[in-house]
């Protein structure tokens, strides 16, 4: 499976995984921007600020429920570091979707990106929505 990957591939692959083997719980962003800005009057288009503020609200809810959580984010710009991320993905779109499926949890807009990645390795999606206060029940994995 792993023979097709490029050495960068297996390199964050291992990376990740080596987090998950020192107890981190893995949490990828997908932060879609790009044509989201103008998508859907920009429904799903969100600000650095926002991201924030999912990011610190997450954090105090999954150390809560004893999980050390580890934030992995990718997306189709230049992620702001100053957001708080532990690990930000800069690579090619097959970079950021290995990134998203070794996570244990992942978080994003409406996009089949994410959704793609829940469904290949079976992990929970929370999909955003600018109003909504996060609920780590409303998690569900794709099936399709």
């Amino acid at each position: 499976k792993d023979n097709n990957l490029s050495k960068d591939s297996l390199l964050l692959k291992k990376f990740l995984n080596r987090q998950k083997q020192i107890g981190k719980y893995l949490v990828g962003f997908h932060i879609r921007r790009g044509d989201y800005n103008l998508w859907n009057k920009g429904q799903y288009y969100y600000e650095d600020e926002f991201y924030m503020k999912i990011l610190k609200e997450l954090k105090l809810k999954l150390i809560k429920n004893n999980k050390d959580p580890f934030f992995v984010a990718v997306s189709d710009e230049i992620i702001n570091p100053l957001i708080g991320f532990d690990y930000i993905n800069n690579g090619s779109w097959i970079n950021d979707q290995i990134a998203l499926q070794q996570c244990d949890l992942l978080i994003g807009p409406p996009s089949t990106f994410s959704m793609w990645a829940s469904y290949i390795s079976e992990i929970p999606l929370i999909k955003l929505k600018s109003n909504d206060v996060l609920d780590l029940n409303n998690a569900k994995i794709c099936r399709g």
